[in-house]
């Protein structure tokens, strides 16, 4: 098994948190930070669809017929080659891809490691991502925008090796030979901002290899990982929520409003 290097560290408070952001190498040097939390910190960084038996397969299923079905649903769909636009809009409404969530805020990142998490649990985790790193290792360009099959750039056959290739409407071997599988990521920000992805600062890492981002030696100078004590959990979920960093800000609809008043303490009998 490769050597796998993940900055590691251990806080045990908001304070330290920011302490330990702070006097990262990311941070130091200027560089883009996304943050995602999980509420587990065993969980590797791999979008929902690779978690799947049979991932691809299932993925050109739910992506064919969910293209199928939101045309007629719809009135303003993205092209049907669009690929990106398309999975953005499945990953929004709840669909497994090969997408996963980042946050530009650290305190999003916290809420939804230390919100998800029960006893019994391994403890939640933050994990910062050096966005630049990432994309120049990957595609020796620092920042990817929108990002389409249809429109030229240098980088055109990196992208297309990143989509499940039986969704491609030709043979992709060829772009295939000479690409390494290990860099076959990208961080990206999403084309089709929505309520939800503007309160939740969202953004995207695309992923064309199931192989976790956290199990890519390649890759591990480009992540860190903040381990949150067991003690803090309770203590950061009300320094968050006294930060306005709750559901209803976050998840802002009337159900999700509803949800956070039921589990209010100030609206509790």
């Amino acid at each position: 098994m490769d050597d796998i290097t993940i900055t590691e560290v251990t806080a045990s408070s908001l304070d330290q948190v920011t302490a330990l952001i702070k006097s990262s190498r990311m941070y130091k040097n200027n560089n883009e930070i996304w943050f995602r939390g999980q509420s587990r910190s065993d969980w590797p960084l791999s979008p929902s669809i690779f978690r799947a038996t049979e991932w691809d397969r299932r993925e050109r299923n739910l992506y064919l017929t969910f293209q199928r079905y939101a045309h007629g649903i719809q009135q303003h769909c993205p092209s049907d080659f669009h690929f990106l636009s398309w999975l953005e809009l499945m990953q929004h409404h709840g669909l497994p891809t090969r997408l996963l969530d980042w946050s530009h805020s650290p305190l999003i990142g916290l809420y939804f490691a230390v919100e998800g998490w029960a006893k019994g649990m391994p403890n939640p985790a933050l994990w910062m991502l050096d966005v630049a790193g990432l994309n120049h290792i990957c595609t020796n360009r620092n920042v990817f925008g929108v990002l389409s099959i249809a429109e030229p750039f240098s980088e055109r056959d990196h992208l297309l090796c990143m989509f499940n290739e039986s969704l491609l409407p030709f043979d992709s071997a060829q772009y295939r030979n000479g690409i390494d599988s290990d860099r076959l990521y990208c961080a990206f920000m999403p084309k089709h901002s929505n309520v939800r992805i503007v309160a939740q600062q969202g953004l995207f890492t695309l992923h064309g290899n199931p192989r976790p981002l956290s199990e890519q030696p390649s890759l591990a100078t480009c992540l860190t990982k903040i381990n949150i004590d067991f003690d803090a959990i309770e203590d950061l979920k009300n320094s968050l929520s006294a930060l306005g960093i709750r559901r209803r800000t976050l998840f802002p609809d009337l159900d999700n409003l509803a949800l956070d008043l039921r589990t209010c303490k100030e609206y509790l009998p």
